[in-house]
């Protein structure tokens, strides 16, 4: 998967995925990078995806709502 970067850029980027629209049960924290392969996805399974965003702001992290899902 990959993405474009957010502008301003923030701290990291979370991708999030599942089988179910909207209902995203693994993730994986990509820090800065646009981009993840994710492995052992099951062929003939439909999966759906999103990102968000994060910035830590005096060690709080704030995230972003979820992208558009693909």
């Amino acid at each position: 998967m990959a993405w474009d970067a957010s502008d301003p850029a923030p701290d990291g980027y979370i991708l999030h995925w599942g089988t179910a629209s909207g209902t995203y049960t693994a993730s994986h924290d990509a820090g800065p990078a646009t981009q993840h392969t994710i492995a052992d996805l099951q062929e003939g399974v439909t999966y759906y995806f999103a990102a968000t965003a994060y910035a830590y702001d005096n060690d709080v992290r704030n995230q972003s709502p979820y992208s558009e899902e693909i």
